[in-house]
Order: C-alpha cells, then sequence, then structure tokens
C-alpha cells in the first residue's frame, strides 16, 4: 500500500467514526423518546377512556329510541317483565324489544366489560371465578334458575329496572303499587326515574333499604348492589331515564333516584371502596 493510499483509508476512517453516535448522544435521544412516551401514552390512554364512555353513552341512547319506539307501539307501556313462575320467557325486555334491537348485539354491551365468551353462567353460585362488575351476563337456558331463561346467544352489561315493567297486579308477587308500567306518570319527574343502566345483571328490583356490598365487585342479589358498579372506573355509571335522556349518575347518588313509586330516600353506610371510587 502507498503511502498516498494509507493517508486516504485513515481518513476514510476517520470521517465514518465522525459520522457516528457517542453514547451520550444515543443515550440522549433514548431518554427524549422515553420523556415523549410518558407524555403520550396516558394522553391516548385518557383518549381510548373517553371514547369508550362515549360508545356507553351512544348505546344507552339508542335503547331509549327503542323503549320508547316499543311504548309508542303499546299504548305508552312497557314489556311485561318476568312474572309468576318464570313461564313468561317473552316479557322479559331482551325478547320483548327483539324486534326492534335485532340479533346485533354491540349495543348490548359497554365497552369497558369484558369479553362476553367470559361472562357468568348465572349469578346463583355457579359463576366463573373471575365473575365482577366488569362482566356481562348471559349464556342462560331453561327455567332452572330462578325462572329466568334468557337466550343462549343472549348477553349483555345493561339491565332493566324491574319496576318499570307492566306486570299486570294480579301476576306479580310483588308490591302492585310500586310498578311505574307506562311512560305517562304522575307525580314524579320521568327525569328521575330509571328504565336501563349499567349493572351486573339483565334485571334488578331496588329497595331504599338495599346496602351496597362490602367488597367490590361482590354479588349482592337484584338490588342496587348489582347498580352501583365502577365500570367506567370514575364513580358513576350511565342511566337510561324515563323521560329517555341518558344521565351520568355517581354511584352514591342512585340511592337519590325514584326506582319505584313508593320510594323513600335512604343514604345507607357506604363501604370504603364506594368511599374512593366517588372522591
Amino acid at each position: 500500500m502507498s503511502p498516498i493510499d494509507g493517508y486516504a483509508c485513515r481518513e476514510g476512517r476517520r470521517e465514518s467514526f465522525a459520522k457516528a453516535f457517542t453514547l451520550i448522544e444515543l443515550l440522549v435521544v433514548i431518554a427524549i423518546i422515553a420523556l415523549l412516551l410518558s407524555i403520550v401514552v396516558p394522553a391516548l390512554r385518557k383518549a381510548k377512556v373517553h371514547a369508550r364512555n362515549v360508545i356507553c353513552h351512544s348505546n344507552l341512547s339508542q335503547w331509549g329510541k327503542m323503549f320508547g319506539a316499543y311504548a309508542a307501539d303499546n299504548d305508552a307501556c312497557f314489556p311485561i317483565g318476568w312474572y309468576g313462575d318464570g313461564s313468561n320467557r317473552n316479557g322479559q325486555w331482551m325478547y320483548a324489544l327483539r324486534g326492534y334491537t335485532g340479533t346485533d348485539h354491540e349495543i348490548w354491551c359497554c365497552p369497558h366489560a369484558n369479553d362476553p365468551q367470559k361472562c357468568p353462567i348465572d349469578p346463583f353460585g355457579n359463576r366463573v371465578k373471575d365473575f365482577t362488575f366488569t362482566s356481562p351476563w348471559g349464556h342462560i337456558t331453561g327455567l332452572q334458575h330462578g325462572g329466568y331463561d334468557t337466550d343462549a346467544h343472549d348477553y349483555g352489561s345493561y339491565g332493566i329496572n324491574g319496576f318499570i315493567y307492566s306486570t299486570p297486579s294480579h301476576l306479580t308477587k310483588l308490591d302492585p303499587n310500586k310498578y311505574w308500567r307506562k311512560t305517562t306518570v304522575t307525580g314524579a319527574s320521568t327525569s328521575s326515574i330509571p328504565v336501563f343502566s349499567d349493572m351486573m345483571w339483565c334485571e334488578v328490583w331496588p329497595e331504599p333499604s338495599d346496602i351496597p356490598v362490602y367488597n367490590e365487585g361482590e354479588w349482592g342479589g337484584y338490588t342496587l348492589s348489582a347498580v352501583a358498579i365502577d365500570r367506567h372506573r370514575n364513580g358513576h355509571i350511565n342511566i337510561l331515564m324515563l323521560d329517555f335522556s341518558m344521565h351520568r349518575t355517581g354511584l352514591k347518588e342512585i340511592w337519590n333516584l325514584k326506582w319505584h313509586k313508593k320510594w323513600q330516600i335512604r343514604t345507607p353506610n357506604w363501604p370504603d371502596w364506594l368511599e374512593d371510587a366517588t372522591k
């Protein structure tokens, strides 16, 4: 190799070294990327949660239109509901509104709920281990479980206030004077009467004496504990009211709503998880 060639080779190496990143420069770039991610990721997460909340709001708004259409076609009455020995399957809302909802279950589930394929069998003891307030209900068949008979293909994370049903007085085992039955009511504001909401089961029958569950996510029966669920992780749930408006309601505020005609507001003792969720 001639001296000239050797010089050129050394100059080439120097030029190559000059173009390379130093370790410090590389660490600075990594630090900048990490900083940007720390800013962007929480924003994206919040945007995703907000999008889910918007979808849930939209779902219940659509349910309001379908309940309204059903009532318009049935002399302002709601479906007849479940009653007696459980033989009346067609009176439950999921069957009565079938002609309005079709078989598309996208609007049946809040996007904050888990995969429908992981939903519980039933809330009577035959539950999968991960049955929580985020689980959708569904896949119940037969009349062996307390009289309920939901279609094997039905699942959802919303449910109805049972006192909205138009169950005839002689067929209900509950106080018939508590039922709202129609969209036209007197003596109460329709914007304070719940119809349909985020729920752990497809129906509830609330009473002012209902007590929140001690531990979040426990099954507490067909009571307000099945409604007071922090599924959205913001201390609120979405509730469709009798005027078919959608309300974002605090978990403690649900005890102040008019669930049936004889409702008397009562403030229970709040468990720690509910206090924390609503701060």
